[in-house]
């Protein structure tokens, strides 16, 4: 061995033979001698003169080609064929799976897509376009002796919707003509959309993006390949040529797009350009071994070039070419012992399969999806059914019983969102200071001058975050009191004020006069600048207690269809005709039990302005007061009003309190659930129109078990279609024989 590689190598003092291979994947290969041999390797490899590239005299028969591309074992391939067609029928339509291929200008992308394909569909790279092809698997169909070639749709142009309006079926070659046809020089972001249909592929997308400037540039290309890859449920294949580890260029946008490569697959080509200048085993194994990551997902493919692509298509040996070249790769690893654990990794027919294990466990997981929705379907059904069962026997009576069953769980809703023990409303049902402000319900803050009052610049810090937290209820209640206290201020008491007051007191006014002239001077004053923000106050509690009416309807419906649900029995009550009626008329009532304690708020707040008279009494000795009169009264009048204040605000929010809370808790069951049971007979009767209930009832209830019937029936089929499918091979049998000829 030693012998015959050193003669070829031309060390006994010849020159080694010419080479007369033809170049593999259009590259130029040389004669490796002495003096100027490189490898792909390692500059201080001893010279050897790569193999010869005899892959066209590979014998293969028709046989084994067929083979190489009917990857799918033909159970298996019928089988997903039935799960899509499932899907379809359970209004559970699946989405093909989809595998988006990047790569640079003219390194091999779009030959490797025809190669997973198995047929060429034209020149891909100078579309400047993506390329969508659907491939659709049509073994098992009854008509599937009519796809043992491939049947070919391109859709509609978008772009170029004048010369392509509508969709056409081709053939291979038309293909190749029509995809020259839709090509264009400028970048567009469009795509080519084609659909193929053959017994022999796998239910999957490829997408063939436009070929980077390089790995690095950041440009128009590289913005519509990064957009294209953003699709989280997209798999995506980097096509580089095969070379030395430290040379590789796609790992970084790889990790920019994906950066746990949980979709990831590396493809590096050209492999029979690097692998030809290694010598012995350790080579090739510690390069298929030292990977940059140890978890990528690396294939090893060699094809050929331009020309003996264009050669094999004229001959129509398009498949035998990517046959015998993929044997070549083998053959040769083979003569130098390499590591037969990395075989899965190379070869064309291996990144296939990779492809296939891939759309085998896509299918594998729907059907785990698709039993979900069933379930979830059957469930929604079933509490429909369960519903209109309780509807059949309608009458007054049991009209009464669901009302108050459902008012008193409405009342109960109500009343823990405002003590604050309901859970998870606040999320859903709570508003921020901003949305609360902007409700057409609640109008802006205004001064006792009708003038807006900016909220926020009277923001605390903490404030401030209130404001932007969710509340609803108690919570935002109190948010209102706190913030009403800001606006709570009392301006100085002016002279003219004063001087309107003293104008009926004579000249011999005594103390006692003096201080009912500045207690008249307090009570004007708090009337005119308290009484506008109390108004303002009891309109804003009572319209965010009104919310909660509609917010217990919402709670109650979500609970309602749950099957555990304490309200389960009052799903069949809300799906009455009659029942959004229902509704406004309990809603109405507890309006109106709202207006009725924000009525006595207002009314014991302007009592607590009179009683501000009481001051008199508390002043009955004379102070030793020195000055005017006028400054007397006007001394007497701000110092009351400042001890008012504070007195009268600490009332008025004790009262607001009781009122829209401990009051509210206290009576708002015992006042809805009176008027409730105030409706007579006849007005039930017309409410929800008890007789033509029952009849619609019953024609819903046949629809509703049909439908229930259907889901059922689709379990069973759904049950077997997963048993049959769990028992399946991915692959058939031959690959082993395949890879032994």
């Amino acid at each position: 061995r030693r012998k015959q590689i050193d003669k070829m190598s031309g060390e006994e003092g010849g020159n080694p033979p010419p080479t007369t291979e033809k170049p593999a994947e259009g590259e130029e290969v040389k004669s490796l001698s002495p003096s100027s041999s490189k490898t792909s390797v390692s500059e201080s490899k001893a010279a050897v003169a790569p193999p010869k590239d005899d892959h066209e005299a590979i014998n293969i028969s028709s046989s084994e080609v067929a083979d190489f591309w009917k990857i799918f074992a033909d159970e298996t391939a019928n089988s997903i064929n039935n799960i899509t067609d499932f899907a379809k029928s359970a209004s559970n339509g699946l989405y093909t799976p989809e595998i988006v291929v990047v790569g640079q200008q003219s390194g091999g992308k779009s030959l490797l897509v025809e190669a997973i394909l198995g047929h060429s569909i034209g020149n891909l790279e100078a579309t400047n376009r993506p390329v969508f092809v659907t491939l659709v698997n049509t073994n098992g169909q009854s008509n599937s002796k009519d796809f043992e070639a491939p049947k070919i749709v391109i859709k509609r142009d978008v772009h170029l919707q004048n010369q392509f309006p509508s969709d056409k079926t081709v053939t291979l070659k038309e293909l190749r003509e029509e995809m020259t046809k839709r090509s264009t020089t400028e970048l567009v972001t469009s795509p080519i959309q084609i659909v193929f249909q053959w017994n022999y592929c796998p239910n999957i997308g490829i997408i063939d993006t436009p070929g980077l400037t390089d790995w690095t540039t950041q440009d128009e290309r590289s913005k519509l390949v990064s957009d294209l890859c953003k699709d989280p449920n997209r798999v995506l294949m980097f096509v580089e040529k095969a070379r030395d580890w430290p040379e590789v260029q796609c790992l970084e946008m790889a990790n920019r797009l994906d950066s746990n490569r949980a979709r990831s697959i590396f493809v590096f080509n050209h492999f029979w350009d690097l692998i030809r200048g290694f010598r012995d085993a350790s080579e090739i194994n510690n390069y298929l071994t030292k990977k940059p990551q140890e978890d990528m997902k690396c294939f090893f493919v060699s094809l050929f070039s331009s020309a003996t692509r264009s050669a094999a298509l004229e001959k129509g040996v398009f498949q035998e070419r990517i046959v015998q070249c993929y044997k070549r790769d083998l053959r040769f690893l083979e003569s130098i012992k390499f590591d037969r654990r990395e075989e899965d990794w190379i070869g064309i027919n291996n990144l296939r399969f990779e492809l296939l294990r891939s759309n085998y466990a896509f299918f594998k997981d729907a059907l785990v999806s698709i039993r979900k929705k069933l379930a979830n379907s059957k469930q929604k059904v079933s509490s429909v059914v369960s519903a209109l069962e309780d509807q059949k026997t309608l009458d007054p009576a049991k009209i009464r019983w669901l009302m108050s069953a459902y008012v008193a769980d409405w009342i109960q809703i109500i009343v823990h969102f405002v003590d604050g023990s309901h859970e998870g409303g606040t999320a859903s049902y709570g508003q921020t200071l901003e949305e609360e402000n902007k409700s057409p319900e609640n109008q802006p803050w205004t001064d006792h001058h009708g003038r807006p009052i900016l909220l926020e610049e009277l923001f605390t810090s903490p404030m401030a975050a209130m404001a932007k937290e969710r509340m609803s209820g108690g919570e935002q209640f109190n948010r209102l009191l706190l913030f009403f206290r800001q606006l709570f201020y009392m301006p100085v008491v002016s002279e003219s004020e004063v001087e309107e007051a003293m104008a009926n007191l004579n000249d011999n006014g005594n103390y006692v006069e003096l201080l009912a002239i500045s207690t008249h001077i307090v009570q004007r004053r708090l009337k005119k600048v308290f009484l506008p923000l109390i108004e303002q106050l009891t309109a804003r509690a009572t319209q965010n207690t009104k919310r909660l009416a509609d917010i217990g309807f919402n709670v109650i419906s979500t609970q309602s269809k749950k099957l555990e649900s304490s309200s389960r029995k009052l799903y069949g009550f809300t799906l009455i005709k009659g029942f959004p009626h229902f509704q406004n008329c309990i809603r109405d009532v507890f309006s109106t039990f709202v207006e009725s304690i924000a009525s006595e708020f207002k009314q014991g707040c302007s009592d607590e302005m009179m009683g501000s008279r009481l001051l008199l009494f508390k002043k009955h000795q004379e102070p030793n007061l020195n000055g005017t009169k006028f400054e007397i009264v006007q001394e007497l009048a701000t110092h009351l009003l400042a001890e008012t204040k504070e007195y009268i605000l600490r009332n008025i929010l004790l009262k607001a309190h009781r009122a829209f809370v401990a009051d509210f808790q206290r009576n708002v069951s015992g006042e809805v659930l009176k008027n409730v049971s105030l409706f007579t007979d006849a007005f039930l009767d017309e409410m929800f129109d008890l007789k033509g209930t029952q009849v619609n009832v019953k024609a819903e209830l046949d629809k509703q078990e049909a439908q229930l019937d259907s889901i059922n029936e689709k379990e069973s089929e759904l049950k077997e279609l997963a048993m049959s499918f769990a028992r399946l091979k991915v692959i058939p049998n031959k690959k082993a024989d395949l890879l032994k000829g």
